[in-house]
């Protein structure tokens, strides 16, 4: 029989190149398992980080809402406070995730 024919009785007239190898499953359940606690340290360091833009932002919240019924705020260096708030947060919410 020719090399390159092909005989569908033959079962091993083409190997197709394979070759045995180990099971690779532990190895993948190595990867996952890193995976799953890499997850876990993003979803623990994401709260963590919401926390913190929480502990800027409802104060400030909670306090517009103490006097509802004045049409004003009397607030003295307001500019220099929301613009130190500001780059409180952002330097929070972009700052990249440090995973082990």
């Amino acid at each position: 029989m020719r090399k390159d024919s092909f005989d569908p009785n033959d079962p091993f007239a083409d190997d197709f190149s394979f070759e045995a190898v180990e099971s690779p499953d532990k190895d993948i359940k190595a990867v996952v398992g890193e995976m799953e606690s890499l997850r876990d340290a993003a979803v623990r360091k994401h709260s963590e980080s919401m926390k913190e833009v929480e502990k800027l932002i409802l104060p400030l919240l909670r306090n517009l809402l103490k006097n509802p019924d004045k049409g004003y705020i009397k607030w003295e260096n307001r500019t220099e406070a929301i613009n130190s708030q500001i780059a409180k947060i952002t330097s929070l919410t972009r700052r990249p995730l440090d995973l082990p």
